[in-house]
């Protein structure tokens, strides 16, 4: 894991402890959250312009990614090329198993990462 310092005003620095406070999150998940978000927007952004040929390994990493991203399972509906996933019956041959389920033990596996990385979080003062 890398660590990112980075300078800002005390204003700003106190607006961001009030509003990750209010969202009952930590600096470090907001953070890490908003530069997730941009960055796969970007990358959705780009993809979406490209025919993506899809085999098991894409499929995965793009249900993992937006799990991560929007914190919850892809429905059967939001299986598709601008939500950076493919379509359902593509993900199905690819996979070992049916989306859904897959999907759904991932979701698991990242609930169980989040969990552990909060209670190991480092409490930081400055």
């Amino acid at each position: 894991m890398r660590i990112l310092a980075v300078q800002m005003s005390d204003e700003l620095f106190d607006k961001l402890g009030q509003h990750v406070k209010e969202a009952n999150m930590t600096k470090q998940n907001y953070v890490n959250e908003v530069i997730r978000n941009d960055l796969m927007s970007h990358r959705q952004t780009q993809e979406v312009a490209v025919q993506k040929i899809w085999d098991r390994e894409s499929v995965a990493k793009a249900i993992d990614d937006y799990i991560k991203v929007n914190e919850k399972i892809p429905s059967q509906k939001e299986f598709k090329n601008e939500n950076g996933l493919p379509s359902y019956n593509a993900a199905g041959r690819c996979l070992a198993m049916s989306p859904a389920e897959y999907a759904q033990q991932r979701f698991e596996q990242w609930q169980a990462e989040q969990e552990e990385n909060e209670t190991n979080e480092p409490i930081m003062s400055m």
